[in-house]
Order: C-alpha cells, then structure tokens, then sequence
C-alpha cells in the first residue's frame, strides 16, 4: 500500500495512506539503506509512495495512530 497508491477504504477521511508514515527506511539498488522523512531526505520520503518499489525495497515504516 505504502508503495502504491495508498488508497484504501478510509482515505476519504483520513488521506492518503503515507499520510500516516513518520518515516520510511529502504534499501537502494546499491545496496545502501536510506531513511527519509518530512525533514531527512524529503525529496525521497515523497516519492517513494508512487515508486511502485523502482527506488528500492522498503524494509521499515514508522506509522502513526490515528484516532478513530
């Protein structure tokens, strides 16, 4: 989902689903793993939702709750 679109069922409501992610880690094609957030690495953090996983393998989702 994080990969993708992040459409779901509730996006109505509450966004898109990388709205959600505090961070992302994944592993470039070199082999090197990246973290990137709103502030670290931003230019990546925003593209790898629509990436489809041609940026790397994510490997880690920081998510935050949301209140139902």
């Amino acid at each position: 989902m994080i990969n993708g679109f992040g459409i779901e069922a509730s996006s109505h409501k509450y966004g898109l689903f990388q709205h959600i992610c505090a961070s992302l880690e994944i592993v470039t094609a070199d082999g090197e793993l990246v973290k990137c957030s709103k502030d670290e690495n931003s230019e990546l953090y925003y593209a790898i939702p629509w990436s489809y996983g041609s940026l790397g393998f994510l490997v880690c989702a920081e998510i935050k709750n949301c209140t139902v």
